[in-house]
């Protein structure tokens, strides 16, 4: 069957991309995915993308038209627009419910195709979390340069550059922890599972792919500019956001941008504190893939108090655990426009220690 488009929706599809919607919504809005991102002009709009593969029929007064002349001018109107045919269904090959993990994975690695940015929301101090992303981050084109943030100080950049450049052997390893306390300054972000995560990107870059890693948690300056900015959290989700709006700009434009953050930071309730600075509403004009994974059984490293040490905590759920390669994905309600938010529960968490 011939995908029908009226006048109306080409008329549509132009003036909203004279408003500057970006392809990537465009296209999906028809049924199309969109390319890799490259510029290319509609008319006087600049759009995001580069090839189509699909032949289209074109309505005029409610009659399909599909003569070869019609069906190429709107052929060319997707080609400008960057859009074409998914090599499989990425537009809606998430299904919500209970499956096994490798086919929720699948699918999220597939939407990953449509996103320039993944951000991943974890409850810190987890093996399972960074785990999952490392599998995303595997499962992306081998052409696909791919950007990887943490949610680690930016001071601690050079480190990180010393790391991801090593063999990643346990001296390596023992060099970058060297001279920090994590057990009392750092929560579960400082793990043996994140520094596992950069063994992964670095053996994809190994394989001659394209991979940075880059930090993200700002300087703060002093607690009167922490004040006078809005506080501790919103100086850091603003200075995160930077630093991944940065990436987006300098990275090619088909790059993969993934950011791994403490679920908080890509709150979307708005029952939350101040929910419209997180990650998800600072970025949502890019259109990012949200992950958040849970787990209500198990165990997580965090600094709790009255000792405020990181120590091993323990989840005490309710319900039956899954079974152990499955899922249950979710749509994530209330997400901002422009975000598309998934959560995956997991059957159990696994605590991952500072190095």
């Amino acid at each position: 069957m011939k995908h029908c488009i009226s006048e109306k929706q080409v008329i549509a599809f132009l003036r909203e991309a004279e408003a500057g919607l970006p392809a990537w919504n465009l296209c999906r809005k028809l049924g199309f995915n969109d390319d890799n991102g490259r510029s290319c002009a509609v008319g006087s709009a600049r759009l995001d993308g580069k090839r189509v593969s699909r032949s289209s029929g074109y309505s005029q007064g409610g009659k399909c038209m599909t003569s070869r002349f019609s069906a190429f001018m709107f052929s060319m109107l997707l080609l400008s627009a960057g859009c074409r045919a998914a090599s499989w269904p990425c537009h809606d090959s998430v299904r919500e419910g209970e499956q096994a993990r490798s086919t929720a994975l699948q699918a999220l690695a597939c939407q990953a195709h449509s996103h320039r940015l993944v951000l991943l929301g974890e409850l810190h101090g987890t093996v399972e979390s960074p785990a999952l992303l490392a599998d995303l981050l595997r499962a992306q084109p081998a052409a696909r340069p791919i950007r990887l943030g943490l949610e680690w100080p930016v001071g601690l950049q050079s480190k990180v550059d010393s790391y991801f450049h090593s063999s990643g052997t346990s001296a390596d390893r023992a060099a970058f922890a060297v001279g920090r306390d994590w057990s009392s300054t750092y929560d579960g972000r400082m793990s043996r599972a994140w520094l596992m995560l950069i063994d992964t990107v670095r053996d994809l870059r190994r394989q001659g792919r394209d991979v940075q890693v880059f930090t993200m948690e700002p300087n703060y300056g002093s607690p009167a500019q922490v004040a006078a900015a809005g506080g501790f959290v919103r100086v850091k989700e603003a200075g995160m956001a930077r630093a991944i709006d940065a990436q987006l700009k300098l990275a090619p434009p088909d790059a993969l941008v993934a950011a791994l953050v403490g679920n908080y930071h890509v709150r979307t309730a708005p029952n939350w504190p101040d929910p419209t600075s997180s990650l998800a509403y600072r970025l949502s004009a890019d259109h990012p893939l949200l992950v958040l994974p849970q787990s209500e059984h198990g165990t997580f490293w965090a600094i709790v108090p009255p000792h405020h040490r990181a120590s091993v905590q323990t989840l005490h759920g309710k319900a039956a655990p899954l079974p152990a390669n499955d899922v249950v994905v979710q749509t994530v309600p209330g997400a901002p426009d422009g975000v598309v938010a998934y959560g995956l529960l997991l059957p159990t968490f696994t605590a991952s220690p500072h190095p």
